[in-house]
């Protein structure tokens, strides 16, 4: 799996502004997370996280859900679990390539934590890579091979599977530390040039050739 070179080609932003098609506050940080809602993304963990941090830094805050509905049973915990919370928050379901794109840009930080579910994989997760071509540091567990994407403590920051206060602490961290948070993100954009279709065929390709 790779890249498109869009992500890296289009750095100007679309002429769409996503904050009043969607009706989203502008002085809040955006949390992000893109991924179809099924358990093995992590959604629920990454909602009790939030909910761990200060209550004047959640007031700072809006947690972004963007994928399809998969379990309709997961997405009914989701929305319960969503009528704790003290922070901003909206499900906004699929998008369009250019509103996605517009999203990773505006973006603060890219939270997906993932959660082991017997039989189930998580493989190889690029919307981490689409995240960090447009510089989101990444918040996740260390799990299946999400570390293969985010880079513990260069490209995002990991916590041991289902420590939620490790999730909240990173979270928290990155959102406080800003030397720390413009490290990771300039690091980001670099590793997520590694999975360009063109540096992939370079590497797969052409070392085969040879």
């Amino acid at each position: 799996l790779g890249l498109n070179n869009i992500f890296f080609y289009n750095n100007e932003s679309y002429d769409n502004n996503i904050f009043d098609k969607y009706k989203l506050p502008k002085d809040k940080k955006i949390i992000l997370s893109v991924a179809r809602l099924e358990p093995r993304k992590g959604h629920l963990d990454a909602i009790k996280a939030l909910s761990l941090l200060p209550n004047k830094i959640q007031e700072e805050i809006i947690y972004i859900i963007i994928g399809s509905i998969i379990d309709k049973n997961y997405f009914n915990l989701i929305k319960k679990e969503l009528k704790k919370v003290k922070f901003n928050y909206k499900y906004i379901g699929e998008v369009d390539f250019d509103d996605l794109l517009e999203f990773y840009k505006k973006s603060y930080i890219f939270l997906l934590p993932g959660k082991y579910i017997p039989g189930r994989v998580e493989g190889f997760g690029l919307v981490y890579l689409e995240a960090a071509s447009q510089g989101l540091p990444s918040v996740a567990y260390k799990l299946y091979a999400i570390p293969e994407v985010v880079i513990d403590k260069k490209t995002g920051l990991l916590a041991e599977s289902n420590d939620i206060n490790g999730l909240s602490k990173n979270i928290l961290l990155l959102l406080i530390d800003k030397k720390l948070y413009f490290s990771l993100s300039k690091e980001a954009k670099k590793h997520a040039q590694n999975f360009t279709w063109d540096n992939l065929y370079e590497l797969l390709y052409k070392k085969e050739i040879k």
